[in-house]
């Protein structure tokens, strides 16, 4: 077996180290958009699950103005029970009507709820329905 002889090894060309930079920093734009992906599908499962809890918590406060209850619960997917406490309010109101050039003033009271829940709701943690 014959050895190359140190005139071949001249004749080469000398390497740069290129190739090996490019697939490094094509690595680095792979990992920044896996990253970035994966905070946005993270975002996106974060805000379903408050609109989830959001959306039930609206549907059964209709339920809860016209009882006396005070709280709502349910499981959630993970089988864990969510409570979450109602506060009524009843606000009175001050009503203008005026007919055939007489004016009358009607004094309305009616309920509010308010949730405020920061574990449950987005934001603030404020839901309020009010009629």
């Amino acid at each position: 077996m014959s050895t190359p002889s140190p005139s071949s090894f001249s004749q080469r060309p000398k390497q740069q180290g290129t190739s090996l930079l490019e697939g490094l920093i094509s690595m680095l734009l792979i990992a920044t958009l896996g990253l970035s992906l994966m905070v946005v599908i993270s975002n996106t499962l974060n805000t379903q699950r408050y609109l989830i809890t959001e959306n039930w918590a609206f549907m059964n406060l209709r339920n809860l103005l016209m009882t006396d209850e005070s709280s709502m619960e349910r499981k959630n997917s993970q089988g864990e029970t969510v409570t979450i406490s109602v506060t009524k309010v009843d606000v009175e109101r001050e009503i203008q009507v005026t007919v055939d050039g007489i004016s009358k003033t009607i004094s309305v009271t009616s309920s509010q709820l308010q949730i405020n829940d920061t574990e449950h709701v987005s934001g603030d943690g404020t839901l309020i329905l009010s009629p």
